[in-house]
């Protein structure tokens, strides 16, 4: 390129002095200036052609400089249409943010069992079935929602559907828990904490708790707030505290938990405190009181109050203790005040700890339970021994033989003075 410029400069020197052209003609043959001529007249096209390109290049550019402008007068105009939309049109309801459509979700747990007893001078039987979904819905980072239904078989061969609990929890920060709807009251522990069939260690309820003999109300309907707080490291101090509607009058003159409704428009309130210690893993005890307080009678006159002393003691991975007293005063007419007491140890052991190296022995638990009540028509006492066998952490199968003594009947008007075998096979989902 540099060479066709150079030979360019030197034709318009020679074409603006034709003088000094012809001057030095006779240094040059014909045959050479026939071929520069030609060269000149070929640059002479290329400078042509780059000018005819140049133009066409600059009317395309024109033409996209127009076209880009009415483009961004068009977005323009469109981006004003729809501000002015969006400013008329009102929601239909709420959107969900992208944080709850995340979290949102739909659990289910729960358990299935199938119980065999026989009890001593009757006949055995499997004659109980349930299974108890437990239905955990997530609306939020805050927001929770949770029931659990119970289905069984009866004794007497019927079949039944209760709603455990169903309440919502609202999680206002890291110590404070809002609860309302039907929940289970957090007297003592066994209701709350141990109820479900694959955590109870045996296939029966201790005495205090069982559906026959049971002094504590499980459920009631109202509000309560929970959490837990460090008092120092390592301890922590676990707190609920609730209103609900409180017992009734059942028409006879005793007392009805769980009516669904305040018959004496005096709520009751109560609550649970509880010390957990740790001091190293596996190594750990926890201490709570509880009570409930609050009118039973119709006309809101007469008391009905409830206190609970609970432990639990854990010294290895294998070893666990545990117990419960419970006191009920009930507050007659024109009488004295009724009575109820009952408690309850027991003591639960994994035979791996013994290290044997024996087939199937390191996936057996045995344990052990006292329990008794003492009623105003009498008192019992039961002892129980009991076998686990965890085919998994939440399979099991379960049998427990227990010893009765007592002088009166339990709520159906059987005998407590009487042994019982109880097997039950059972999975927690």
């Amino acid at each position: 390129m540099k060479t066709s410029i150079r030979w360019l400069v030197v034709a318009l020197i020679l074409s603006l002095a034709p003088g000094a052209w012809l001057k030095q003609a006779a240094a040059v043959t014909d045959e050479e200036f026939r071929a520069l001529q030609q060269q000149m007249q070929q640059q002479a096209g290329e400078i042509q052609d780059l000018k005819k390109g140049r133009a066409e290049d600059q009317q395309e550019i024109q033409r996209l400089k127009e076209k880009m402008g009415a483009t961004d007068q068009k977005a323009e105009e469109a981006q004003k249409t729809a501000t002015e939309t969006a400013a008329k049109v009102q929601p239909v309801g709420p959107v969900p943010s992208e944080e709850a459509a995340a979290t949102r979700n739909l659990t289910i747990s729960g358990f299935a069992d199938v119980q065999y007893q026989k009890n001593e001078g009757e006949h055995g039987s499997f004659f109980l079935a349930h299974f108890n979904p437990v239905l955990l819905f997530r609306a939020g980072d805050k927001v929770l929602a949770e029931a659990e239904m119970e289905m069984g078989v009866t004794p007497e061969g019927g079949t039944e559907m209760n709603l455990e609990y169903a309440q919502i929890d609202y999680l206002f920060n890291d110590y404070v828990t809002f609860i309302a709807g039907r929940f289970t009251l957090p007297i003592g522990v066994v209701r709350e904490k141990l109820d479900a069939m694959w955590i109870n260690k045996l296939p029966i309820q201790p005495l205090p708790e069982a559906d026959a003999t049971a002094i504590l109300p499980e459920n009631d309907i109202g509000v309560q707030a929970r959490g837990a707080l460090h008092v120092c490291d390592p301890v922590v101090l676990t707190y609920s505290l609730y209103l609900v509607n409180g017992p009734g009058d059942d028409g006879a003159g005793g007392v009805v938990f769980d009516k669904g409704v305040d018959s004496n428009k005096d709520p009751s309130w109560g609550g649970r405190l509880a010390l957990f210690y740790p001091w190293e893993a596996s190594h750990d005890i926890e201490v709570g009181v509880s009570g409930q307080t609050g009118p039973w009678s119709d006309d809101g006159e007469l008391l009905w109050s409830a206190f609970a002393l609970d432990g639990a003691l854990h010294l290895t991975q294998y070893a666990e203790f545990r117990g419960e007293y419970i006191k009920t005063w009930q507050e007659t007419a024109g009488g004295p005040t009724m009575d109820r007491d009952g408690w309850w140890v027991q003591a639960a052991y994994k035979l791996a700890g013994l290290n044997l190296e024996l087939p199937m022995v390191n996936n057996l638990e045995a344990v052990f339970r006292y329990s008794g009540v003492s009623l105003p028509t009498g008192h019992a006492n039961q002892y129980a021994l009991g076998l686990i066998y965890h085919v998994t952490n939440t399979l099991l199968v379960k049998g427990a033989y227990a010893f009765g003594q007592s002088n009166t009947v339990d709520a159906d008007g059987n005998s407590l003075d009487r042994n019982q075998l109880t097997l039950q096979f059972v999975y927690g989902f």
